[in-house]
């Protein structure tokens, strides 16, 4: 008996029915699954209920954020490393030759003017770093985590370490090769370590010459571990403790980096003091007075630039990093300092010794302040540019007068509480006043 065609197309609906549902299911599975709580629900069912991603693309490094272009990229990662500290003596720079997330194994050894043996201490770090201590992927290994660990061969860090030198130039060393560094204060802290290992760079006097000490300072990658560097993410359903029926509150969710392929990692045995100076003959290395910087007033204009102090740069023979943070002009109308928006881009140099011949040409112009007459008051910093300890840092101000007429004479008497007396220049002339006190003013 042959069904009608009313009963076969109502048959057909319902198939038709069914598939559009599944469909929708299948829809909506798949959408839950690229949730977190269905990705956890797959983990804990399918997996051990943790979630994993890249490192380095989960906390947003600045690795994982370079440009496209191969040459942009190579580019900026040079400039980055320059402005971290200077490359190691006799190291030339190539192409990386260790993979994003390696785990380098440093050497350092110090030396006296003799040559003789002073220290050794080992250091692992992460290169390129991870970031600063920030976020809930540096708290202490919770359950899950633990759990996860003790089934792995993994080892949960909560830091990256410091080389001790800029982690580009480590990235493009070749393994087992010593180099030397330019004597200089340093710091490095194992990736296991609570504590960083700082060494300070002293002098010495030997036959009445002052010598760095120490005089020798060696680094050699011993190994480059190719790393897998992943963030764990698990999520656990939270109960109400003082129920006495378990009642479920939530999800508590725990976030932890955690390095494989390189062995269980232990902690390097606490690494030696520098030994004891004899401070009769020894003075330790005072930094020089920042003053890298000068406003000069150009002889034939009357206009003021920042200027570079070519003489004392190569003298120190250290770079030095420039901000301008302030800019203020005096307004004689209102008898007032207004503030003027900073420049844009921002005047930020990084200062280098400069040759001979660029020496003897003249000094460098980093900022022009203004090609009209006026009375301002800049407020800049110049820092230290090494691997110290701390780094130097001086704020410097300057109130120029910045205009083709001078003032012979700004001796008004005793001013004015509040007041100072400055040479305010105008078109065709320049005139002694009493001013409000520019520094005050101008950092309210």
């Amino acid at each position: 008996m042959t069904a009608s065609p009313n009963q076969q197309t109502r048959a057909a609906s319902r198939r038709d029915f069914r598939i559009v549902i599944m469909l929708v299911l299948l829809a909506a599975i798949a959408g839950a699954c690229v949730t977190p709580f269905g990705g956890w629900v797959q983990s804990f069912f399918f997996g051990t209920g943790v979630r994993w991603s890249n490192a380095y693309v989960a906390l947003e490094t600045a690795e994982a954020n370079l440009p496209r272009n191969e040459r942009d990229r190579e580019r900026l990662l040079i400039v980055t490393a320059m402005t971290e500290g200077e490359a190691p003596i006799e190291f030339k720079p190539g192409p990386r030759l260790h993979p994003v997330g390696t785990l380098a194994h440093l050497r350092y050894e110090t030396f006296d003017e003799n040559d003789v043996s002073m220290n050794t201490w080992e250091v692992r770090t992460l290169v390129p770093t991870l970031g600063s201590l920030e976020g809930p992927e540096w708290k202490p290994c919770g359950t899950s985590c633990r759990e996860e660990i003790e089934r792995s061969t993994g080892t949960v860090i909560r830091r990256s370490g410091e080389a001790g030198i800029a982690e580009e130039w480590v990235l493009r060393m070749p393994v087992g090769r010593p180099f030397n560094l330019k004597p200089t204060s340093l710091q490095t802290h194992d990736i296991l370590d609570t504590r960083a290992h700082r060494m300070s760079l002293s002098s010495i006097n030997v036959d009445n010459k002052s010598v760095p000490l120490p005089a020798k300072i060696l680094v050699t990658l011993i190994k480059a571990c190719p790393a897998d560097v992943r963030v764990g993410t698990t999520m656990n359903v939270s109960f109400d403790r003082y129920s006495t029926v378990p009642l479920p509150t939530g999800f508590t969710v725990s976030r932890w980096v955690q390095l494989d392929g390189c062995g269980k990692l232990e902690p390097f045995p606490p690494p030696p003091p520098d030994p004891p100076i004899n401070w009769t003959t020894a003075v330790r290395v005072e930094p020089p007075d920042l003053h890298a910087v000068i406003a000069q007033r150009d002889v034939k204009t009357g206009f003021v630039t920042l200027k570079v102090d070519e003489l004392w740069l190569q003298k120190h023979n250290m770079p030095v990093v420039f901000n301008l943070n302030l800019l203020c002009r005096y307004d004689a109308a209102i008898d007032k300092w207004q503030l003027l928006p900073r420049p844009n881009p921002p005047v930020s140099w990084r200062l280098v010794p400069g040759t001979d011949a660029e020496v003897a040409y003249g000094n460098r112009v980093i900022y022009e302040v203004q090609k009209e007459p006026a009375l301002m008051w800049l407020h800049w910093l110049e820092q230290k540019e090494v691997n110290a300890v701390e780094r130097l840092t001086v704020y410097r101000e300057a109130t120029v007068v910045s205009g083709p007429v001078q003032c012979n004479d700004v001796s008004l008497g005793p001013p004015p509480p509040g007041k100072v007396a400055l040479c305010v220049p105008f078109a065709d002339r320049a005139e002694a006043r009493f001013v409000p006190e520019p520094k005050k003013a101008c950092s309210q």
